[in-house]
């Protein structure tokens, strides 16, 4: 019960970002807050043009693609999922409640964990960039701060939502060694969980995964540039933390997205071995095998081979700039 209650507790922090879905009254503050955030954001854009008209074309290009990413992440979040995504988000938590959770207190302690990490992060963010750059700073990206809490919160969701699926999966794979028939609402239910996900988060993991790219992109030209020697060390390690932090978020999603799937491999397979002779098994092999895979907006399925493909476009990026850095 007090998990129960912490849980809610979260998901009223959500309410209050405008990024939860709720009634008509939540649909509206969702919609006011946007109109103040894009507001916001758009005046620090005004304050930030000229340090980004000092930028090489590259730089630039990056930094806009940042931007950008951010804003539309914000949008969806903030207007889509709010005022239409509330349905398959009652639904999923529906479904995910009727499964036990083995570890209660995980969604807890790893929110805790996360928020103690990021607030930690951004102030120290802020005194480094403070010294470097000025007051200037807070004029150029105050509201950075206001717009990546939400990406880091849907991180968080992401793997939450994730891990509760996987547990219901386990369920049913414990229920196979018991009675093949009990298992196919499990099964329909599980399915169901799956398609709400993928309504509600295909185009936030999306998001997630080519901000934290570009972050990394991002520091790699900064690095080339200047030379690490010549950044000074706050700096360095600022941005390897802010690096380590939203790529640490990508790669837990990624994997909860690939332990998903093995599960759903194994199911597979313990049905399609079965000795049973009742005619069900076969359909229900079938059904388990028509799932519906956990995507990015449907541009990539999610799973291992998705960390390979990004650090290998990241690799081909540091040749493409250690060539024009060596003329």
């Amino acid at each position: 019960m007090k998990t129960l209650k912490k849980q809610n507790a979260i998901f009223k922090i959500g309410k209050i970002l405008a990024i939860i879905p709720g009634n008509r009254a939540q649909k509206t503050y969702s919609v006011i807050y946007f109109t103040v955030l894009t507001i916001s954001v758009s005046l620090t854009y005004i304050y930030r043009k000229p340090f980004y008209l000092k930028f090489n074309l590259l730089k630039l290009l990056i930094k806009i693609a940042i931007d950008v990413t951010c804003y539309g992440f914000n949008f969806y979040t903030t207007v889509i999922v709010t005022c239409y995504k509330g349905r398959a988000w009652k639904l999923l938590l529906q479904n995910l409640g009727k499964f036990e959770d083995k570890k209660s207190n995980f969604s807890v302690v790893l929110f805790a964990i996360t928020n103690l990490v990021f607030w930690a992060l951004t102030v120290f963010t802020g005194w480094v960039w403070l010294t470097v750059i000025g007051v200037e700073y807070s004029r150029q990206y105050i509201f950075d701060v206001v717009q990546l809490y939400p990406l880091i919160y849907y991180n968080y969701l992401i793997v939450v939502f994730l891990k509760k699926i996987q547990d219901g999966l386990n369920s049913l794979k414990v229920s196979l060694n018991r009675n093949f028939e009990s298992i196919e609402p499990k099964i329909w239910i599980l399915r169901a969980s799956i398609e709400h996900f993928n309504q509600i988060f295909a185009w936030p993991i999306l998001f997630i995964i080519m901000y934290s790219y570009l972050r990394v992109l991002i520091y790699i030209d900064l690095t080339f540039r200047h030379g690490i020697k010549n950044l000074k060390l706050v700096a360095v390690i600022d941005n390897i933390c802010i690096i380590l932090l939203f790529v640490g978020g990508v790669v837990a999603m990624i994997i909860k997205c690939d332990n998903v799937r093995c599960e759903l491999q194994e199911i597979a397979r313990v049905l399609y071995t079965s000795s049973s002779t009742s005619p069900r098994i076969k359909i229900l092999f079938y059904l388990v095998q028509d799932f519906p895979q956990i995507s990015a907006a449907r541009f990539f399925i999610i799973g291992r081979a998705t960390i390979f493909k990004i650090l290998s476009s990241i690799c081909s990026f540091c040749i493409v700039l250690s060539q024009f850095s060596l003329k």
